[in-house]
């Protein structure tokens, strides 16, 4: 049976660049240990999906809400679509795509919106990973990997979107400050098939600890009205 193999790899950042000096600045932290982790991150600059004309520090949930959907949709499309363009294939030739993030939520999810935004056939299978974290990009590899097998002719299409700036919130925790120093906004795509040109998925295996749930995820220390991350899951943007 032949292997899946990545046919073409895709990316899109938005078109705001921040030097972390600047992040640093916004996000108004005073302190030596805060300030660290900022000027020892080895970061120059991230991309945000931020305007710095109109950005404001007290965004409504319903306007990070509007953030996160615009900019997945934007940046999801554009990674797809550059994908697309170096498989050398059209969005009607896709069988299978797998979307992905845990910076945010839309309903309908983010695979339908991209379905109609790209132009699939209206037979095409899809799913979204949602909340998955870190390893997000990963399980949804594993999916398309796993349809690939079962339909050897198919093409799929993997997109992994995090609009970490949707998901920010400024707090006294040392764990928020961490988050605010390194992430950013991004997107990446891949084209699968199982035939032409690529490296072959030769197999994938994952182990689960769930001893260490604890470690990471999101929290809402503010209430409805604050979101915020812990570790290593997505905040970014100072606030």
């Amino acid at each position: 049976m032949p292997l899946p193999k990545i046919t073409a790899v895709a990316t899109a950042t938005p078109a705001h660049r921040f030097g972390q000096d600047e992040l640093l600045r916004l996000a108004g932290y005073a302190d030596a240990r805060r300030r660290g982790f900022f000027e020892a991150s080895d970061i120059e600059g991230r991309h945000l999906f931020i305007d710095p004309a109109t950005f404001r520090p007290n965004e409504s949930v319903d306007e990070l809400q509007a953030r996160f959907a615009l900019g997945s949709m934007e940046l999801g499309e554009q990674a797809a679509r550059r994908a697309l363009d170096a498989a050398g294939w059209r969005a009607e030739d896709l069988d299978f795509i797998a979307t992905t993030t845990c910076t945010g939520r839309l309903t309908p999810s983010l695979d339908a919106r991209l379905v109609g935004r790209l132009g699939c056939r209206t037979d095409v299978q899809r799913v979204h990973v949602g909340d998955t974290g870190c390893a997000s990009a990963v399980v949804a590899l594993q999916q398309a990997w796993n349809h690939l097998r079962a339909f050897p002719s198919h093409r799929a299409l993997v997109v992994a979107v995090e609009i970490c700036s949707a998901a920010y919130f400024l707090d006294d925790r040392l764990e928020s400050a961490v988050a605010h120093a390194i992430f950013a906004d991004g997107a990446g795509a891949l084209a699968l098939s199982t035939d032409g040109p690529g490296p072959s998925i030769v197999e994938h295996r994952t182990l689960f600890r769930p001893e260490h749930l604890g470690a990471m995820g999101f929290e809402y220390p503010g209430g409805p009205c604050a979101s915020c991350c812990r570790r290593t899951c997505a905040a970014s943007a100072p606030r």
